[in-house]
């Protein structure tokens, strides 16, 4: 009787180290990080996560490729001040005049004359390619069109990045409904393990009984883990797409 007993308590050794085991691995799961409780999560309205999406890199790539083009149409625009071109020059020096000087009963002699002198000049010219005069309305026209066509590359990720983000909203919330019901159904196998295991130390049930029970509780801890995972990982990638910090519930 008494190795029986033995025997009965390994057992239950055993599958209490095979739950706390499992336990531990999806704890590793998740990174050891304090365990989240999501059963007092709420989803913020979708149009929130929308709004969002502005803080997106790929948005802001976006915006700054609009910026960029926006500064080359003005950059076009004034393309007309490069035909300007501006002159000036300053000197200052002696400059030498000679002449000849001849009259009656004076032999003819040349006299030099110096004075200090400041020279300067101011100028402006105007230089016409009519080339580019003429083609300039189209290349304006042209950068424009390139302007429209990165708007509507913008548009094209806004729109891939919300349906992304309506599918992971649809399984965030269903993964949430199925945490709270499988989270009380978790607690219940556990209660129920936990009786059950009382019930049998004092002889009440059998150990089949035992073993059904604690198998129920697995299935329940399992499924629970699963959903939790799935939870999770929804809400993170929610996260990092719309750059949104949800609220979540910690406990050690």
């Amino acid at each position: 009787m008494r190795k029986n007993k033995i025997i009965i308590y390994l057992l239950l050794f055993i599958i209490d180290f095979t739950n706390l085991n499992n336990t531990f691995s999806q704890d590793s799961i998740d990174n050891n990080i304090l365990k989240e409780d999501f059963s007092k999560l709420i989803l913020p309205p979708i149009d929130t996560l929308f709004y969002s999406l502005e803080n997106n890199p790929n948005i802001k790539v976006q915006d700054y490729r609009i910026l960029e083009q926006e500064s080359i149409i003005k950059t076009k625009k004034r393309d007309w001040i490069n035909y300007l071109r501006f002159s000036s020059s300053y000197q200052y020096g002696y400059q030498g005049a000679e002449s000849l000087v001849q009259g009656y009963l004076i032999p003819a002699y040349y006299q030099t004359a110096q004075n200090a002198q400041h020279l300067y000049h101011i100028g402006v010219s105007l230089s016409i390619p009519f080339g580019d005069l003429i083609d300039n309305g189209n290349k304006i026209k042209k950068e424009r069109h390139r302007l429209n066509q990165i708007k509507s590359e913008k548009e094209i990720s806004l729109n891939e990045q919300k349906f992304i983000i309506i599918e992971l909203y649809n399984i965030a919330n269903e993964q949430l409904t199925s945490y709270k019901i499988k989270s009380e159904a978790k607690k219940y196998a556990e209660l129920k393990a936990k009786i059950s295991q009382n019930d049998f130390i004092n002889g009440v049930i059998n150990i089949d009984e035992l073993s059904v029970s604690k198998h129920s509780e697995s299935v329940a801890i399992s499924d629970f883990e699963k959903t939790k995972s799935e939870l999770l990982i929804a809400i993170m990638k929610l996260e990092v797409i719309c750059n949104y910090k949800f609220q979540i519930i910690k406990y050690l």
